[in-house]
């Protein structure tokens, strides 16, 4: 990390949050922002990652079919459906 430098850190939920446990080691000194996603970024995880980088968390939401299905916001908890890539639809139990 130290001579790459990097601005954005993307991985699963849980290995990001193993990372904020060593997050004064790493010296990512140029960090903007941390994308996670495979798994479900709780809110407890989010609070300490953001903590310990202290950068935004932005949370995306994919599928086989379509790898970027959804992007989180750095506005917010949202996220911006890329409706012009795919047709998302929400369903429950019963269809």
């Amino acid at each position: 990390f130290r001579s790459f430098k990097p601005t954005t850190l993307v991985g699963t939920p849980s290995a990001l949050d193993v990372l904020a446990l060593r997050a004064d080691k790493l010296e990512i000194s140029k960090l903007r922002q941390i994308t996670a996603m495979s798994e479900t970024l709780t809110e407890s995880a989010r609070k300490r990652i953001e903590h310990a980088f202290h950068v935004p968390v932005i949370d995306n939401y994919s599928s086989g079919e379509c790898f970027f299905l959804s992007n989180g916001c750095q506005a917010g908890k949202g996220m911006h459906v890329n409706a012009d890539w795919a047709i998302l639809e929400n369903v429950d139990e019963h269809n």
